[in-house]
């Protein structure tokens, strides 16, 4: 049995833990009352002594109540460990089933079980907070996250405002001088998807070989970068039409030049970006789906 004197009150006690020696919570059944309530003073006064004086002031007197009356009127107490006389047992339990007409032994089954049954509900109640505590942290995760969605969503309609807006300055010159793409905006190059595939994975991986990570975290950063990459070199289905990508982003991926100053961590951001503008102009691609139908092999699941 555990006990945690710590929620009887604001007291200051050199508890470890608040607990309480196993001995003194024992509470026999074959004790009279009196021998209980013997029990419960070894207790108050352990307590009382590892504990401030406000702990003894509250209780101090519900124990002398105690003590008083639950002292036999005919008979002296045995001292606690002592079991009752059959006699005393057989008499008390007559004048119980007298007074509440109802069996002390049935009375004792009935108190187990409503005991077991509000222990049960207790823990039930604790796992439905715990449950609402997790779905309220889950909640707040998501709206979090589209936070950072509609932030990343709102950098790409800005860089595609600014690319119109080059544009737009491009067509003020003589119509023979007019490109027909627009700045910033590239198109992967036609190449296959493993040549592509390799090239970045390897490029990545000398990068992220400089950080202080452990293998198990290097293993599945590799992983999840190449899940991604792979998503950007599918085949996208034939009306999404070509897409449209950041050139800077391309080229910190892609470009056969090695870029010393380029990290991991840009790495991350620019594979990011172009996930977000494969989303943005192809409804039907999702990189989250196409995790969770195995890399796209399932259509249905």
């Amino acid at each position: 049995m555990k006990a945690d004197i710590r929620k009887l009150g604001d007291f200051s006690c050199n508890l470890p833990g608040g607990k309480l020696p196993c001995e003194l919570l024992e509470v026999p059944r074959n004790e009279e009352a009196c021998q209980l309530a013997q029990r419960m003073e070894r207790l108050f006064k352990y307590a009382s002594s590892q504990c401030d004086t406000a702990f003894g002031r509250k209780y101090e007197t519900v124990l002398d109540d105690l003590i008083t009356n639950s002292r036999p009127v005919a008979y002296d107490c045995k001292s606690p460990g002592e079991p009752m006389d059959r006699f005393v047992m057989k008499q008390m339990s007559q004048l119980y089933e007298e007074e509440f007409g109802l069996d002390y032994r049935e009375a004792s089954r009935n108190s187990m079980e409503a005991s077991r049954v509000m222990r049960i509900e207790r823990n039930r109640q604790r796992k439905r907070i715990k449950v609402q505590e997790k779905n309220a942290k889950f909640e707040r995760s998501l709206q979090q996250a589209a936070l950072r969605l509609e932030a990343h969503q709102q950098k790409l309609r800005e860089f595609k405002l600014e690319n119109s807006n080059m544009q737009n300055d491009v067509f003020t010159f003589e119509e023979e001088e007019v490109e027909e793409h627009i700045p910033g905006i590239c198109t992967l190059d036609k190449r296959s998807s493993s040549e592509y595939l390799t090239q970045v994975e390897n490029k990545y991986t000398r990068r992220l070989i400089t950080l202080d990570i452990t293998q198990e975290d290097f293993d599945n950063l590799s992983d999840a970068f190449s899940l991604v990459i792979q998503f950007i070199l599918t085949e996208r289905a034939e009306d999404c039409g070509e897409i449209q990508f950041s050139c800077e982003a391309l080229d910190q991926l892609f470009a056969d030049e090695e870029d010393e100053d380029l990290s991991v961590y840009d790495m991350i951001d620019a594979a990011h970006l172009l996930v977000e503008m494969i989303e943005e102009q192809c409804s039907s691609d999702n990189f989250s789906v196409y995790v969770m139908s195995l890399q796209g092999k399932y259509d249905r699941l």
